[in-house]
C-alpha cells in the first residue's frame, strides 16, 4: 500500500494530527497529506476544532508531566490555529489542571467538621 492510498482513506483527525507534528512523519508523507487535505473540501471552522481538540489532549499530556518549578512551558505552533487561539486551549487546559491540583489540597474545615459529627 502506498502513502497516497494509505491516507486517501485516512479520517480528518489524522490528517491533521500529522500537519500539527510534522518532525514525527517522514518529508515525503507530509507532503502527501497537505495534498490530501488539499483535495478535501472541509470547512475552515472543522478543521481548527479539530485541530484545537488535538491541542487539547497535547496540552493535557504536557500539564500532567509539568513541574512549575523546573520546566518552561511553550506554545507550539500550528498550521491550522493562531498564536492567540492556542493560548486560549492552554490557558483552558492550565485551568482544569490548577482545579485539579487545588482538590488536593488539605482543607483543615472538612476534618474539623468531620470530628464534630
Amino acid at each position: 500500500m502506498s502513502l497516497e492510498d494509505r491516507y486517501e482513506n485516512s479520517d480528518l483527525g489524522t490528517l491533521i494530527m500529522i500537519m500539527e507534528k510534522p518532525g514525527d512523519y517522514t518529508p515525503e508523507c507530509v507532503m502527501i497529506v497537505a495534498e490530501e487535505l488539499k483535495k478535501r473540501a472541509h470547512s475552515i471552522e472543522e478543521v481548527k476544532a479539530i485541530a484545537k481538540a488535538y491541542h487539547h489532549e497535547e496540552f493535557k499530556i504536557i500539564m500532567n508531566q509539568f513541574d512549575p518549578y523546573t520546566d518552561k512551558l511553550e506554545i507550539p505552533r500550528s498550521r491550522f490555529l493562531t498564536l492567540e487561539e492556542l493560548t486560549e486551549v492552554l490557558k483552558d487546559v492550565f485551568d482544569q489542571w490548577l482545579e485539579k491540583r487545588e482538590s488536593y489540597d488539605f482543607d483543615v474545615w472538612k476534618y474539623a467538621i468531620g470530628g464534630i459529627m
